[in-house]
């Protein structure tokens, strides 16, 4: 028992470190209001190392079983429907995220992106066609609140960005999407979630090389001089790491607990990374505005736990699993994301 709790504690702690690490390396990256933005730029390089690591993982695996065709990925598999549906929606969540990174605080990053719940409370219902409780829509409201509390905070002390909140908002919409799409797309694969990732990431690549040269964020990478800061490819390098790692390790974790338990891990995890923001940029926050936060994620915690109650009806078990496991695969492509 001792063990176990020690095991669990240790992929808790290695999890927080990991994602926490990956979203100041990121924000150092991709600069503040008055840098140039390479945020396009960043999220593009951070897909061509987690292809890199993931391709020899795969080769390496299928090496070691000597198994050489299990590492193989068809065409027609990777212009597949719903692989590319996925894709689209990952390239977008993505490119908002660190857009919405470099124009908010990391101390408000989780508020401005705490709508995910929302829009995927609201794509079940459009889309899945699927009905919602009054507790889930309660647990919403909750969120709601903290995220408009954040926004009037943020303006009374005179740090809103509105497009950078609008960026966060946008980004919440497409990891919902993302997370819709992934049953689909995994099924493609035959739930092997190293070649979605590994597939997802290399369309990404291709995508966003136009996108980069269009907006000129490759010429302002260029011209800036951080190509030239070793420093700068440091952090590069370690984000793009941390990325395969957020993969990796959300998977142990969901293994270890369970993919509610990984949530609240997550947003718990939101509550130390804004208190470290705070101390570590020298902010000041009034008390409305921890307020906010704390809404935030207890709203997100308490949607997450009364989700699992409301799916853990009285069915055969091989369809609680079935359950779990589609909640864990959500979680675990959206991880990339922090």
């Amino acid at each position: 028992m001792a063990v176990e709790i020690v095991r669990v504690a240790v992929v808790v702690l290695s999890y927080w470190t990991i994602s926490i690490t990956m979203v100041f390396a990121n924000k150092y990256l991709v600069g503040d209001k008055s840098s140039d933005d390479i945020s396009l730029f960043v999220s593009w390089v951070q897909c061509i190392a987690t292809v890199v690591l993931l391709f020899a993982f795969n080769f390496a695996r299928a090496v070691y079983t000597k198994n050489l065709e299990s590492a193989k990925i068809s065409y027609s598999t990777i212009t597949a429907r719903p692989v590319l549906q996925m894709a689209f929606c990952f390239v977008l969540m993505l490119s908002f995220n660190n857009m919405c990174l470099k124009l908010v605080g990391v101390s408000f990053y989780q508020v401005a992106r705490s709508t995910t719940i929302i829009f995927v409370v609201i794509f079940s219902v459009t889309i899945l066609k699927k009905a919602v409780s009054k507790w889930i829509v309660g647990c919403c409201c909750l969120v709601a609140t903290g995220f408009f509390l954040g926004i009037d905070q943020e303006k009374v002390m005179g740090s809103l960005s509105v497009q950078g909140v609008g960026f966060g908002v946008a980004s919440s919409v497409f990891i919902a999407l993302t997370g819709i799409f992934t049953k689909t797309a995994l099924d493609v694969f035959d739930r092997n979630e190293v070649k979605l990732t590994l597939c997802t990431n290399a369309i990404a690549i291709v995508v966003f090389i136009p996108v980069i040269l269009l907006t000129g964020q490759f010429s302002s990478a260029i011209s800036s001089g951080q190509l030239s800061d070793v420093y700068f490819w440091v952090f590069l390098s370690i984000s793009g790491i941390l990325g395969t790692l957020m993969a990796w390790i959300s998977a142990v974790q969901i293994n270890v607990t369970s993919p509610v338990t990984h949530h609240i891990s997550a947003n718990s995890k939101a509550i130390l990374q804004t208190l470290i923001a705070v101390v570590y940029y020298h902010e000041v926050k009034s008390s409305l505005w921890w307020i906010s936060v704390f809404l935030v994620v207890i709203g997100a915690c308490s949607y997450a736990i009364r989700r699992y109650h409301e799916e853990k009806t009285p069915v055969q078990a091989t369809e609680q699993i079935d359950i779990e496991k589609n909640m864990g695969e959500i979680e675990k492509q959206n991880s990339q994301v922090v």
